[in-house]
């Protein structure tokens, strides 16, 4: 049995012990439980009275879900225990125990307790006592979902990294999936420490790219502006030409035809031959 178990909010003189391994018998009782005729008393919880002997508080042993939702635990429920009078003019006969035990990794095995913030038996005279158990084993068995993995650096050397399983943060479980160990697998380095680009996606080429864009976009610029030059020259050229032939330079039509271009560079015959 664990005990004595003393209220905490106001003094009282009972004491409490608790044991839901299992119920105390004549085979291992420890002299905790024991009625007024000093026989032990086959239950789960008893309380000691100030005559000296104790009172089962439960001898049937039962298990629910936490009362809030969001805490990892169960409730044990111990019920059965002695008839009461006076406690049957409240709705409950027989004396019962509700302990609450609730998941608390840092906590190990843990101990039964009194409330912080009421007295054991609540509500008053209704023969219904409460506990709290703060325990590892409150908690639930480890699954594979209660750890993450973190992969080591790959070599460079033996192209292996390291496998690390480690527990999530909090731990809020116990026993159940094993922790898988440490292990080394395969793989590809990382060429000078960070992964390789695509060739295409690489400064070196995006400059490339770049430098020889603008030289064709100056080239292309400069060709335009020679031949820009080029042809205005020309264009004047000719129109110094109809000027010097009488025309007047509104009605200049445009460069001269090829035919025009050879009639022209063809020299005249001599009129004095044929004299």
């Amino acid at each position: 049995m664990y005990g004595p178990v003393l209220q905490k909010v106001t003094k009282d003189p009972h004491l409490y012990f608790i044991n839901m391994c299992t119920r105390q018998s004549s085979s291992n009782s420890n002299l905790t439980c024991f009625d007024s005729h000093g026989a032990t008393i086959r239950s789960f919880a008893c309380q000691r009275t100030t005559n000296g002997y104790a009172v089962n508080l439960g001898s049937t042993l039962g298990f629910g879900p936490p009362e809030n939702e969001t805490q990892l635990g169960l409730i044990v429920t111990f019920t059965d225990g002695k008839h009461s009078s006076g406690c049957a003019l409240n709705g409950h006969s027989y004396r019962s125990t509700k302990l609450s035990m609730v998941c608390d990794p840092s906590a190990g095995r843990g101990e039964p307790e009194a409330p912080e913030d009421q007295t054991v038996e609540f509500p008053h005279h209704t023969c219904q006592y409460n506990f709290i158990w703060r325990s590892l084993y409150a908690c639930p068995l480890c699954t594979e979902l209660d750890h993450y993995v973190v992969p080591g650096e790959c070599s460079n050397q033996t192209r292996t990294r390291e496998i690390h399983y480690v527990w999530n943060a909090p731990k809020m479980c116990h026993d159940g999936f094993p922790l898988p160990e440490t292990k080394i697998e395969s793989c590809t380095p990382a060429r000078g420490g960070v992964a390789e680009a695509t060739w295409y996606t690489t400064p070196a080429f995006l400059i490339s790219v770049i430098v020889v864009g603008s030289l064709c976009f100056i080239l292309i610029v400069a060709w335009s502006l020679v031949k820009y030059y080029k042809y205005r020259k020309l264009y004047e050229a000719y129109a110094q030409l109809d000027r010097d032939r009488g025309m007047a330079p509104e009605q200049f039509d445009g460069f001269p035809t090829d035919l025009e271009l050879e009639l022209d560079e063809t020299p005249l015959p001599s009129l004095g031959g044929r004299l």
